[in-house]
């Protein structure tokens, strides 16, 4: 777990270091990345876990299109024995602005 934390930290901080870091305000033509992950269930032994990754960009009149894929293991308990079983998904996305206010601190999207 030790392993883990650290990793998080040293990919964070070279994040923060490498130049300045700017927040998404749906500026037109800005892209951003997203990644996740997480236990399922608890983290349980056998390990069930699920991982994912997905791209964001944004248009001229602030919409927001996204794509992503998602990862997921999870092992099934049958008669004493773990049976692992895994799941891809891909999602995909159009948002369009509904309501925001003048300083674009606040949005409100359908999609």
């Amino acid at each position: 777990m030790k392993k883990y934390l650290f990793l998080l930290v040293a990919v964070v901080s070279l994040a923060l270091s490498s130049g300045q870091a700017y927040a998404q305000r749906y500026l037109p033509k800005m892209m951003g990345v997203e990644l996740r992950g997480g236990f399922v269930n608890g983290s349980k032994s056998p390990l069930n876990y699920y991982t994912g990754i997905a791209m964001s960009g944004y248009t001229k009149k602030a919409n927001r299109w996204v794509v992503g894929a998602e990862y997921l293991l999870k092992n099934y308990d049958y008669r004493g024995t773990s049976i692992p079983r895994a799941q891809f998904t891909a999602e995909g996305g159009y948002y369009l602005k509904f309501l925001s206010d003048p300083t674009k601190t606040f949005f409100l999207s359908i999609g």
